[in-house]
């Protein structure tokens, strides 16, 4: 298998791992110990999450972006990868509100054609044996598939194939369904400087 596909098909795997570290994070921190829960008042309770806002999230290279609702914060810190994220990784926000994480992986230039890109996609998705695999029909330059994976996480991902790039572009998360993921997706643009 081709290093470039593998890393495509891996990045959803890698990426839930980083994400899940990422999102127990504030978790942890925001635990209280039980004597303290006594003495806290409602004047101590955090506020309300923020209203959802539209967002328009646009990848470190500028070259795809993902058009929201949402409360995603930025999971890249710069130029600092969370760990066991995919080094191709080029955009990661986390919205806690939903639980959803979006990423964008590049995972480089295409060394065969779309067509033949897509089918071995197809294949290797379908070896892999993830529960509720669902791999829309393949275009010249996109397809869609969602799963979920052993830990249980749904995954809604886009792959783009342009002649210079091939992205993986997915929406995942532990609680929010595929619906909802596809939902999150609806409006990815593969910007013109990548083209």
């Amino acid at each position: 298998m081709n290093i470039k596909f593998a890393a495509l098909l891996a990045a959803a795997a890698l990426s839930v791992a980083a994400c899940e570290q990422q999102a127990a994070t504030p978790q942890q921190a925001s635990t209280v110990p039980a004597a303290d829960t006594a003495s806290a008042t409602s004047a101590d309770a955090p506020s309300a999450p923020p209203a959802a806002a539209p967002q328009t999230l646009t990848s470190s290279d500028n070259a795809v972006s993902i058009s929201v609702t949402g409360n995603f914060q930025d999971q890249l810190g710069g130029n600092a990868l969370p760990e066991g994220a995919e080094a191709g990784t080029i955009l990661q926000q986390y919205d806690e509100n939903t639980d959803i994480t979006l990423t964008v992986v590049d995972a480089g230039k295409p060394v065969k054609p779309a067509k033949e890109y897509y089918a071995n996609l197809k294949t290797a998705l379908e070896q892999a044996g993830f529960a509720s695999l669902k791999a829309g029909a393949a275009t010249e330059n996109r397809m869609d598939y969602s799963f979920t994976d052993a830990e249980g996480n749904n995954h809604n991902c886009i792959n783009i194939y342009s002649p210079d790039n091939l992205y993986a572009v997915c929406a995942f998360s532990s609680s929010a369904d595929n619906a909802t993921l596809a939902e999150t997706l609806k409006d990815v643009k593969l910007l013109k400087k990548a083209m």
